[in-house]
């Protein structure tokens, strides 16, 4: 678990709180953000998506935000979201699910759990919150969770199912050898964060019913073409990088390192918290 993660309880936590998010400011350095199959249709007309490979191997769904130098271009200077949805992972933030393990020495087979984390690192975190400056406490008096806890719980829970099955849909893709490094071409002004992949559409083309039905039957074929059909979205962010140009000095670039444990569930967890 990243260090700067704290693990709700309502034994150690019962009297701390939060500041709600009031920009977003925290995803200004992240040119990618991981999205799941249900979001399609909301992020197609707006960003391009792409395949992140993960240090493991795996493949992610991603939305890109920016390009090679590290900004997020959704972003602007005053930390507000420029577009028209917004994706479920900054919805969340400073929350997320990690997992835990639990069970007996020994056991080859330990138990998974999900349990509520606040990103410490966030500078929203509360030990005495106000409520008068309207923050908000994770727990009332008897240890349970406030009605927002709970709907955030909700919330990405339905977010990890989610992810589960756009997992399995990512999987089918790769399994079928379709996913190919993805690369602007040479003579353009802007590259790519390093690491993503796109969909061999030649290759697409070429499979037989019987590999269609399979990747139909896992979402992956709507996946691919909505995808194909996001490519063309690369140009709103590369007219967003020239307005950014005429404001702010573009930064060094940086290579993208997406954590390879991010989301990291199976069809067969049960999803439970630990409060």
């Amino acid at each position: 678990m990243n260090t700067t993660l704290v693990a709700l309880r309502s034994d150690e936590h019962r009297m701390h709180g939060f500041r709600r998010v009031e920009n977003y400011r925290f995803a200004l350095n992240q040119p990618v953000v991981a999205v799941q199959l249900a979001e399609l249709s909301a992020l197609v007309p707006t960003l391009p998506l792409a395949f992140a490979k993960l240090p493991g191997g795996r493949f992610m769904l991603v939305a890109v935000t920016g390009f090679a130098d590290g900004r997020n271009l959704m972003i602007n200077e005053a930390g507000r979201w420029g577009g028209l949805y917004l994706p479920n992972q900054f919805r969340a933030y400073p929350f997320s699910l990690q997992v835990s393990l639990s069970g007996t020495e020994g056991q080859s087979d330990p138990e998974r759990r999900f349990v509520l984390c606040f990103d410490h690192a966030s500078g929203l975190y509360r030990e005495t919150p106000s409520l008068a400056a309207g923050e908000v406490r994770f727990f009332d008096d008897e240890g349970q969770p406030q009605p927002m806890i709970q709907e955030i719980s909700n919330f990405l829970t339905q977010t990890a199912v989610a992810q589960e099955v756009t997992q399995q849909a990512v999987a089918a893709l790769e399994k079928a050898e379709l996913l190919t490094p993805w690369q602007l071409p040479a003579e353009s002004e802007q590259q790519l964060p390093k690491g993503l992949y796109r969909v061999d559409e030649a290759r697409l083309q070429e499979l037989d019913g019987a590999q269609l039905d399979s990747l139909h039957r896992l979402h992956a074929l709507s996946l691919a073409y909505g995808h194909l059909f996001s490519m063309s979205r690369v140009v709103v962010l590369q007219r967003l990088q020239q307005e950014h140009r005429k404001h702010v000095k573009v930064p060094p670039a940086v290579d993208l390192d997406l954590p390879q444990k991010l989301f990291d569930l199976t069809q067969s967890d049960t999803l439970k918290f630990n409060w």
